[in-house]
Parts: C-alpha cells; sequence; structure tokens
C-alpha cells in the first residue's frame, strides 16, 4: 500500500485566490503531472470535513487545497498581488480578553484608516493621546491578528475602551502597516464588517440626516469618522465629531417589512433610517478638546 505525505497545495486553481498562471514569467512555471483522489477522506482534529476540491497526488505527495483547509483550521489565507505572496495567518483572539489593563489615556482626536496587513485590508479607529502619541484600538489590533500578549494596554477614560500604542505594536506586529489611500466613490462613508447593500444605504442616509441641525439658537455640525457593526443585529456604532467634539451614536436599523408591514422590496430587505435610535455618549464638554 502507497504512503503519501500530506502537504498544503499552494496553487492558484486550488487555493481559490483571485491569480493566475498568466500573471508569471514563463520561466517561472512547471508543468506537473498530479492525480486527483476525490475517493480521499480528509479529517481534521479528528473529523471528516468536505474541501472545495478534492486531495491531490504528485510526486507520492498529497496536497489539499489551502484556503479550504485553513477554514477549517480557523486561519486566513490572503492573496497580495502586488508582492506575489500567499499569507496564512492563524486567528490568535476569541472574543475573551485576556490582555491586563495597565493604564488610562485620555484621547485628544480620533480618526478611522485603513491600513494594508499581511495581504488583507482593515479599516480601524485610531486615537491620539495627550501626548501625541497614537493608539489603535485592542479589538482592531486583534482583529489583524497581533499578539498583544505582554503589551501595555490602555483603557480610554470617556469611550472605556481598551487602546494599545502604536510604540507598542511595533514589538508585536510581524510587518509594518501600510495605509490605504483608494478611495471608495460609492460608499464615501469609513465603514467597516458592513456588506450589505441596503443597509450601507440606510446608514448613509442617517448621516446625510445629522450632517447638520440646529437646536434653538446653536447649530450642531457632525463630521464622520467610522461607522461599524455591534454583535446585535442590525445595530450599529457610529462614531464622529459633532462640532469638533468625539461622539458616538448607537443606531438601530428597522426594516421596512416590520415598520410598514408591507412585502419586501424585490431587490432585497429595505431599511429606513426612521428606524433608527442614537444617543451620544461622551460628554458634551470635555475640557480637553
Amino acid at each position: 500500500m502507497k504512503k503519501f505525505n500530506i502537504r498544503i497545495l499552494v496553487a492558484a486553481v486550488v487555493i481559490g485566490l483571485s491569480f493566475t498562471a498568466g500573471v508569471y514569467a514563463q520561466d517561472v512555471l512547471q508543468k506537473v503531472e498530479a492525480y486527483l483522489r476525490p475517493d480521499f477522506k480528509v479529517f481534521v482534529n479528528g473529523k471528516p470535513v468536505v474541501l472545495t476540491s478534492p486531495p491531490l497526488i504528485y510526486d507520492n505527495n498529497s496536497y489539499l487545497p489551502l484556503k479550504s483547509i485553513a477554514q477549517y483550521l480557523d486561519a486566513q489565507v490572503n492573496w497580495d498581488n502586488e508582492a506575489k505572496a500567499i499569507h496564512v495567518n492563524s486567528r490568535i483572539y476569541s472574543d475573551q480578553l485576556s490582555d491586563k489593563v495597565t493604564d488610562v489615556i485620555t484621547m485628544m482626536s480620533a480618526s478611522s484608516q485603513t491600513l494594508q496587513y499581511l495581504g488583507s485590508t482593515y479599516t480601524i479607529l485610531t486615537i491620539y493621546n495627550a501626548q501625541g502619541k497614537i493608539h489603535y484600538r485592542l479589538s482592531d489590533a486583534h482583529k489583524m491578528g497581533i499578539d498583544t500578549k505582554g503589551l501595555t494596554i490602555s483603557k480610554e477614560k470617556y469611550t472605556e475602551d481598551l487602546f494599545v500604542s502604536e510604540e507598542e505594536l511595533k514589538k508585536a506586529w510581524k510587518e509594518t502597516p501600510k495605509p490605504n489611500y483608494t478611495y471608495d466613490y460609492t460608499n464615501p462613508i469609513p465603514m467597516t464588517g458592513i456588506t450589505d447593500k441596503k443597509k450601507i444605504d440606510a446608514l448613509n442616509t442617517f448621516v446625510n440626516s445629522v450632517k447638520s441641525y440646529a437646536i434653538s439658537d446653536k447649530y450642531y455640525y457632525t463630521l464622520p469618522v467610522l461607522i461599524e457593526p455591534r454583535k446585535e443585529e442590525n445595530q450599529f456604532i457610529y462614531w464622529c465629531t459633532v462640532n469638533g467634539k468625539f461622539a458616538r451614536y448607537d443606531i438601530t436599523l428597522i426594516p421596512y417589512e416590520q415598520l410598514y408591514n408591507r412585502p419586501v422590496d424585490p431587490n432585497g430587505q429595505q431599511y429606513l433610517p426612521s428606524g433608527y435610535t442614537f444617543k451620544q455618549i461622551i460628554p458634551d464638554q470635555p475640557n480637553h478638546y
């Protein structure tokens, strides 16, 4: 009975990433003879799994589709077209945080950034503290797969969110994140983790509705920072500045059908700005603003 070594196949057709052999110089390519084995069973941690492609046998080795097997191993596979590189990144964090808070910081300003890191693009929230040092939100650092164990973790005074300074992150990241300056003309409001076009449209409508307004004789002007989903369905956080002061709206999205008891739009579920509720949770007059 033949024995096969098991390896992960790093090939465009099997990985399922968006690149083709045509992008490579001809002298890099090698033609080989290989065999697909749909009769082979694959187990991950003792459990049978179904892969996107059957195992492939080449040179007495068994190859598995990388992106498919990575999902079962709770890892990410990303293709960096510019560098012609494949990144396999383990997910090292669950929702449970074990990082120890060591101090309290006060934000002076906040902004969103879109960064390229290990082949993936992330839109994150960053702040500057009173000393002018930039801090990443801890949850964003974890989302990027950065191991923050042993780093100095800070709690922000007003939001009570956890942050870690860029200075500290430099000790842990595997490469320096690169800014992504690509502008999304279809969705100019910075958003992360939201893909439903109908929800994006409704959120944009809400943002426009609070862009400027007046209460008594005072006028308020709102500038967007970032919109992101909460864990609860159809609930979102809108980070912004109101007259230069950092603010947060908690928004609840109400489906059109639920609000008016009418059939769902044939193009997909619609959501209306009138279904939103929001509140400002940052103090109106913090001394440092």
